[in-house]
């Protein structure tokens, strides 16, 4: 008797899962068809320091809607092309912001490469794009916790803030 009630009790438990396992999957596949609100923020570090340097340029988010599954790319396009905030030109290599121009300056990324005769160590040091998915208030702390993928390649399924950062940075190894 017991073992049948125990039987009894798993089928039903089982049963919920799966009803709440289907709901789940339906909810994800009704946000993917929709929209995303995308916040952009944008910021000035310097990271050639001890410690980063942070100048959020943006006080109020640039918000664009696009198309659940587009990319940071292209609500940045978007942010652009509706002229919703003082973000006025973005130009590309590929999937790599190349240039912006916000509230009339343009930034430009500019690297250079060189080797450290006297530490036997390879130099980046440069200017360049970078992103991250949340607010300049939650800046990740190392250039190593940022995304790992192009801002064409980073897919937005549900609404979200995105900090574009122009970074001055140097990095060295070996």
């Amino acid at each position: 008797m017991k073992k049948l009630l125990n039987k009894r009790i798993f089928a039903v438990a089982l049963a919920l899962v799966m009803v709440f396992a289907m709901a789940s999957v339906s909810f994800a596949a009704e946000k993917t068809n929709g929209t995303v609100h995308v916040n952009i923020y944008v910021q000035e570090v310097d990271r050639m320091g001890t410690s980063p340097v942070q100048t959020v340029l943006t006080t109020t988010p640039i918000q664009v809607t696009v198309q659940s599954g587009q990319s940071v790319k292209d609500a940045i396009n978007k942010a652009v092309a509706e002229k919703s905030g003082l973000l006025t030109t973005a130009e590309w290599t590929g999937n790599f912001l190349k240039s912006a121009t916000y509230d009339g300056v343009n930034y430009i990324n500019e690297d250079s490469y060189s080797y450290d005769e006297t530490t036997h160590e390879n130099v980046y040091d440069g200017l360049s794009w970078m992103y991250f998915v949340n607010t300049p208030d939650n800046m990740p702390q190392s250039t190593n916790d940022y995304p790992t993928v192009s801002m064409g390649e980073k897919l937005l399924t549900s609404d979200a803030s995105v900090t574009l950062s122009f970074e001055a940075l140097e990095y060295r190894w070996k």
